[in-house]
Parts: structure tokens; sequence; C-alpha cells
């Protein structure tokens, strides 16, 4: 069997065989627990080979947490959210569907083979709202050399990003919450909109028409 292969190969030096054989999870094989001669601890030691990795995700989306760890066979998992079990969390892998602020924050995993479990690293999970433009700027209609000012106001998480644009085309340096011509000229008449994003979603404003009276 695999446990003498291996005991004469000498992968598993030192080990003892227990005197009964146990099936696990879906295997069609028996296998037997070994302990290391001495030690007592009938359950292999854990290593993680790949921790839970924090994320930023849109609301309304969804979280994917997982763990990769050895020896894969014997492992048991039970994930925890701001340190409480998360219930019917017992596989290596999480996910968090429709996520909402709610379910923002600190999440890790315990692995164990039978005996004292061990604590992956925690996971922070981010949820960011989308973009929402709550005020559209307005249309202005101004003399020459007067100045004209457009403003938008946003809602979601910050922080934003903005480009504004005239006739379709991005104004250079336009990059704020604002953009103002001090002196405008029948050069200027156009439609001005902007976009605004935050990393993970966008939304843009309606054109805003710039007539100037010579």
């Amino acid at each position: 069997d695999y446990f003498t292969a291996y005991q004469s190969a000498g992968v598993i030096p030192k080990w003892v065989r227990s005197k009964d054989t146990f099936k696990f999870g879906y295997s069609v094989e028996p296998f037997v627990i070994v302990a290391v001669v001495g030690k007592g601890d009938s359950n292999p030691s854990i290593s993680i080979t790949k921790q839970p990795q924090s994320e930023q995700v849109l609301q309304g989306s969804f979280a994917f947490l997982y763990v990769n760890a050895e020896p894969y066979s014997y492992l048991s998992y039970q994930w925890f959210f701001k340190n409480k079990p998360i219930a019917g969390a017992t596989s290596a892998t999480l996910f968090v569907n429709n996520i909402n602020t709610p379910q923002a924050g600190a999440y890790y995993v315990t692995l164990s083979t039978g005996s004292q479990p061990i604590k992956s690293l925690q996971a922070q999970v981010g949820v960011i709202i989308p973009v929402v433009i709550k005020t559209q700027p307005k249309a202005l209609t101004v003399m020459a050399n007067k100045s004209a000012s457009f403003h938008v106001n946003v809602s979601g998480t910050p922080p934003y990003i903005y480009q504004w644009y005239w006739n379709g085309n991005p104004i250079l340096n336009a990059t704020k919450s604002s953009y103002s011509i001090p002196h405008v000229s029948a050069g200027n008449a156009g439609a001005y909109a902007v976009v605004v994003g935050n990393g993970l979603s966008y939304a843009t404003s309606a054109a805003a028409a710039l007539t100037v009276l010579p």
C-alpha cells in the first residue's frame, strides 16, 4: 500500500501506522493515520502556500477570497468576518455575493487537520460605492471677456478623478470638480461636460452649453 511504499522510500521516516483505516472526503481508497514517533500528533502539520488577498470591490458585485495550503486532502476550513465565524463558509474559497458596505472589513480563515487550527493572515475587503452625479453643470450665457465657471457635485466613494471636456474633446489640466475660463471669447462657446471616476466606476455629466455674447 501507499504507506509501506512511502515508508520504504524514506518519505515518512519514523512514522507509526494506526491499526484501523479511515476514508476521507470522496476518496475511494482507505487511509491510515500516522504519527511521528515521540510526537504523539496524528495530524499532519499545515503549510499555507497562498494567503487570502485584500481587495476593493464595487458595491453590488462580489468579493472572492481563497487560501491555498498543504496537505490539501486532510484540511478543514472555517472563514471568519470581523472575528466571527461565517455560517457555511467551510471550503478553501469564499464568495460574498451582492456585497454592500456592512460586508466591508477583515476576513480570515482557520485551517485544521484535526488538531489545533492555524489562522491565515487577514484580508481587508473594501466596498466601493459607485460614482453618482448629484448636481449637473449648468448652461451659461456670458459676455465676452467675462469669466465662466462650470461645477459638478458627486457622491460615492472618494477619491474622485475628474476630466472636463469641450465639444467632446478633453481639456488639458481640467481635472477638478469645477472648470473656469477667466476671460471667455467666441472661441470658447460650445458644450462642456465632465467624466468623474473613482477607480471602479465612472459617471458622465450632462453637457452644459456656453453661449458667448459680444
